[in-house]
This record gives C-alpha cells, structure tokens and sequence, in this order.
C-alpha cells in the first residue's frame, strides 16, 4: 500500500502572498497582518474590530441577563402561598430545659402550602425556626414543637410565633 507523499510547508505558504499571516473571517481571503479579522473588501472603512474588554462586558451582561431572566421566571412559575396567620395557644418548660410550645397556623393562601414558622422566646432571642406540615388553603392545624429555653437569667415571658 503507497504511502501518502510528505508534504513540508514552509510559513510563507501558510501566510499567503506576500507574507499576509491572516485571513479574513468572513470571505477567506488574505488580511494586511494576524490582527486583522476583516480583508479590506469587507471591511473598506477600516474599523477596528471589538476589543477584548467589549467582547468580555458583552458575555457578563449576557450572563447578568441570563441570570435576570431565570428569577423573573421562577417567580412568575412558583405558586404564590400564605399568609399564614399563628398564634400560640399554649407553652410548656420541661425538666431538661425545653419549651414546648403549641402554635395555630392558617393557612391564607390559594393553593396548599408548607410555612416556615420561628418561635421567638424572649426579647434578645432571633428565634427558632421550624418547618410545619402541609396546610390546605383555608385550613388550621395545631402544631406542636419543643425549642431549647433561654439561658437562665434571661427575662421569662410567653413565646411568640411568626409564620412565613
């Protein structure tokens, strides 16, 4: 079986005529110098190309509107729930220093939801957040959950309850 013939090239066939490095993006043909991107037939006013600063501005705004995009959409595909009015009915210390509190939570919105409820159990407390079960539009439950109490020292009052 012949072999294929060595072909050896030297940069001048490469380059084109003249010694030309470039080659023009649209048609082909050969450009002035490798930083061309454009022959002068289609490019006749001679206008720099972008610079690498626009060509990276452009992809981070294309990426910021990519990103924009996503949350509009996400929030206009996610079901509006809530409010989810809570109260609490009743509360509990026990001997290894939990509270256990009772809380009411309705749940205002349209469509079935899971709030997030935080247990606030004294006045310098950020309070503790827990995750109910499923309430149906219109619907109450009665949730019971045990917190950690307040260090001692710390002002004694009833807890309250938020829920999102």
């Amino acid at each position: 079986m012949p072999s294929a013939p060595h072909v050896s090239a030297t940069v001048a066939d490469v380059a084109g005529p003249a010694g030309v490095a470039g080659r023009c993006y649209r048609c082909g043909r050969p450009t002035r110098s490798p930083e061309v991107g454009l022959c002068d037939s289609c490019n006749p006013t001679g206008i720099a190309g972008p610079t690498a600063t626009q060509v990276h501005g452009l992809i981070l705004a294309a990426v910021g509107g990519a990103l924009l995009v996503m949350a509009v959409a996400a929030k206009l595909l996610m079901p509006e729930s809530g409010p989810f009015p809570a109260s609490v009915i009743g509360q509990a210390a026990h001997a290894d220093r939990t509270l256990e509190v009772v809380v009411r939570v309705t749940n205002g919105g349209p469509a079935p939801a899971r709030p997030t409820c935080t247990v606030i159990r004294g006045p310098q407390d950020v309070g503790v957040e827990f995750l109910a079960q499923s309430i149906d539009a219109g619907a109450s439950v009665l949730i019971t959950t045990r917190v950690a109490t307040l260090p001692a020292g710390s002002p004694a009052r009833l807890a309250e309850v938020t829920c999102r």
